[in-house]
């Protein structure tokens, strides 16, 4: 007996062993080789649903100073302008990242290094989706709000929980599997600065309104949709920035105009509206008890020919600003870092409380002139996506 339980104890070392050397040098989510890797390696395996797993341990590596956050809709931004060079910077941004989210990555990347730079992402709708806190895969042990919490117990126990995931566990052996096999093309391009970029030609131009606006119709069947929650989690957040001296800079991700209608159409536009007139007014107040000029909110939705731009069909899509409405391609996301870190120009503008009704109400009027230029491929669309209210006069 004594002798065929140390046979079972050294096959099991052994399984177990060579599971974690291969972890280990495959290294699917780059977090052992960072240094070596890049890329291609990191662009192995679709990322899309690992970001909240291995994307603070790439910050703990690089220790970026300059950071962009926000939900998918910043994720195309890479970490990358003259003014940045001689910075260590990162796209910290995650797929259906929540208000909550946003400030823990902000503080645990602040903890790590401190932060000279920061661009946050406003993403509408996760500022009115009251539920969930924070989605599946994040865990609030895995970030800290001040260096010595990397020595607390809770950040201990969920690094040894982590580590058994990232070279002991069956589901990281068959992600290693899927990085040395040749596998089919994935929608998205993935970079070890953080940030990605969709390249497929599923879910875009039109089925890819049709499927982000379908989402959208169906989430505020499971919730209404509100402010209350959500603000108090933004002006924790701002109040660290300013707290710690953090450049910050903000901007409303843009959507296409369609999309402005289907808020209006599934919501209100009084809450529309409230939600920029709140986030200006929060900023301005906190500003004023630190008593310093208020961090720049920029928005791009008055940009005519972008947010009200032909939608495109798939085989069109390279022609387009948008992938599927609201999520924009590599060409905006280069004009919104050149607005927000280069000099002044005619892209984009800085949105202030006393700037802020006409800044909507231009957004208003090119999204009136597109539906009255467009009504028959609208009424295609919305038949297309099911329960579009009609919008009351």
């Amino acid at each position: 007996m004594k002798r065929y339980l140390i046979v079972i104890l050294a096959a099991t070392t052994l399984i177990v062993g060579g599971v974690g050397i291969i972890n280990y040098r495959v290294d699917p989510f780059l977090l052992y080789h960072h240094r070596d890797g890049g890329d291609q390696v990191l662009g192995r395996i679709d990322q899309f649903y690992n970001m909240r797993l291995y994307k603070p341990y790439h910050v703990n590596r690089r220790k970026p100073e300059a950071i962009i956050v926000g939900t998918s809709r910043s994720g195309s931004i890479r970490a990358q302008h003259p003014s940045w060079e001689n910075l260590r910077t990162y796209n910290f941004a995650m797929p259906g990242m929540t208000v909550y989210e946003l400030g823990q990555l902000v503080k645990h990347a602040q903890a790590v290094q401190p932060l000279s730079q920061l661009i946050i992402g406003l993403d509408y709708h996760a500022l009115v989706r009251a539920v969930p806190t924070y989605r599946p895969g994040f865990e609030p042990a895995r970030l800290v709000e001040k260096p010595a919490e990397f020595r607390s117990p809770a950040y201990i126990a969920q690094w040894f929980r982590d580590l058994q995931t990232f070279l002991f566990s069956f589901d990281m052996s068959r992600e290693s599997l899927r990085a040395v096999a040749p596998t089919a093309s994935f929608p998205r391009i993935y970079y070890a600065d953080g940030a990605w970029k969709g390249v497929g030609r599923e879910l875009v131009g039109r089925g890819g309104y049709i499927f982000v606006a379908r989402s959208a119709v169906e989430s505020i069947q499971v919730t209404p949709f509100r402010l209350e929650d959500n603000l108090p989690y933004l002006r924790d957040l701002l109040h660290f920035c300013y707290r710690n001296n953090i450049n910050t800079k903000l901007f409303f991700t843009p959507t296409h105009v369609f999309f402005v209608d289907l808020w209006f159409r599934i919501a209100s536009e009084q809450l529309w509206r409230d939600a920029h007139r709140e986030i200006l007014a929060i900023n301005n107040e906190i500003a004023r008890e630190y008593n310093r000029p208020p961090f720049e909110i920029w928005g791009f939705g008055d940009v005519k020919e972008v947010v009200a731009e032909p939608i495109y069909r798939s085989k069109d899509i390279d022609k387009a600003w948008f992938m599927d409405g609201a999520h924009y391609g590599t060409k905006l996301a280069e004009h919104i870092m050149e607005a927000l870190l280069g000099p002044e120009g005619d892209f984009g503008r800085i949105v202030t409380p006393d700037t802020v009704d006409d800044y909507l109400d231009r957004v208003n009027s090119i999204r009136e002139q597109f539906f009255r230029a467009n009504p028959k491929q609208v009424a295609g669309l919305h038949d297309r996506i099911g329960n579009v209210p009609e919008l009351a006069d």
